[in-house]
């Protein structure tokens, strides 16, 4: 379910990551524009694109989101490209993330579809990386109270941003951390 605070920062105009696997195994990135349909996050993209073929061989994907008005509240969310849309109703959804983002309908001068994701639940402590590995460290935002870092190290704001406390720079706010990963 998507959190009213990951809901409002996806309702924005935000430029979303997706990082999926190539099928060498090398992660693949890209930036895109999203929208939401209910718990679900929508993005469009060419039905033959390298991303597009990626998530048809595998699903899993990872959004990371960065608001605009709060640049160290970053947002991840894990989940699976569970449906594709295609046709008229694909054109419907890519003409409504082009309004969010740029005043005016998608273009119709390449082919688009629809990728639907729908995000993971947010694992239970008992969640398991596999043989030897343990629990799955959940990181969901950057700034804000410690937090378990990937070697289940304990971590401060400082640390797991890579930013240390500068003499007369500003610091990153607190804030409420966003549960959704």
């Amino acid at each position: 379910m998507l959190e009213p605070d990951v809901r409002r920062i996806l309702d924005t105009t935000v430029v979303a990551h997706l990082a999926k696997v190539s099928p060498d195994g090398a992660p693949h990135s890209v930036p895109l524009w999203v929208t939401t349909r209910g718990d679900q996050i929508l993005f469009l993209t060419g039905p033959e694109s390298r991303k597009a073929r990626n998530l048809r061989r595998d699903p899993r994907v990872a959004l990371s989101l960065t608001p605009a008005d709060n640049p160290f509240l970053p947002v991840v969310i894990r989940g699976r490209v569970v449906e594709w849309i295609e046709g008229n109703a694909a054109w419907a959804v890519a003409d409504e993330i082009a309004m969010k983002y740029i005043g005016q309908p998608y273009s119709r001068e390449q082919a688009r579809v629809i990728g639907v994701i729908e995000p993971s639940a947010r694992p239970s402590a008992s969640a398991d990386r596999g043989p030897g590995l343990g629990p799955v460290p959940w990181i969901t935002r950057g700034c804000g109270e410690a937090q378990a870092a990937p070697d289940g190290v304990r971590e401060t704001p400082e640390s797991n941003t890579g930013m240390r406390p500068l003499r007369g720079r500003r610091q990153p706010p607190p804030g409420p951390r966003l549960a959704l990963a």
